[in-house]
């Protein structure tokens, strides 16, 4: 029997004795998962990150028409996102990584 390899074409021959009693169905690749079977989270996350990028242009003009400082402005976002990442860090229990 010659097989196939679908990733590189590379072709095998194989005997009989090669495959054992279960046969080609031990090397038979996964079925996909339908589109119904994924998890909505990634599409969540996608539309709560797009959300929250369309609102820090409004976010900020209020900020500006409203006498807060540039700096401050910029240290509070900078804060959010940082305690927002380190929550998420710790409900997933992957802390943060630290390099040089």
């Amino acid at each position: 029997m010659i097989i196939r390899c679908p990733s590189c074409a590379t072709r095998y021959r194989l005997g009989p004795q090669a495959l054992g009693p279960a046969g080609l169905s031990r090397f038979a690749a996964p079925a996909i998962p339908s589109l119904a079977a994924q998890p909505l989270v990634p599409t969540a996350m996608l539309f709560t990150v797009g959300i929250m990028f369309g609102l820090t242009f409004s976010l900020n003009r209020i900020a500006a028409t409203d006498g807060i400082p540039f700096i401050l402005n910029i240290f509070c976002q900078s804060v959010g996102a940082g305690l927002l990442l380190l929550a998420f860090a710790f409900i997933f229990r992957v802390p943060p990584g630290f390099s040089k």
